[in-house]
């Protein structure tokens, strides 16, 4: 029986090298569940042909520290 539990996982450093939360997500998709994983896109950073074995989303956000970035990805959290 397939769990079809959805787990959103919000982080605000570069997933694509963040070994941490690869395995995690990884761990959780190979176990069943639906994982997302929601994380900060850097303007420098090319990020094309690479594929996870779970969904992932990279938000833009116009600041890189204090407040207004956390309120921005906050933000841009929920229309991912």
């Amino acid at each position: 029986m397939e769990n079809k539990t959805r787990i959103i996982i919000l982080v605000t450093s570069d997933i694509i090298s963040d070994q941490r939360v690869i395995r995690i997500a990884s761990t959780l998709s190979e176990n069943g569940f639906t994982v997302k994983v929601i994380g900060r896109r850097y303007n420098n950073q090319h990020y094309s042909g690479i594929v996870l074995p779970f969904e992932y989303k990279l938000v833009a956000i116009p600041f890189s520290k204090g407040i207004l970035f956390y309120l921005f990805f906050t933000i841009s959290s929920f229309f991912a």
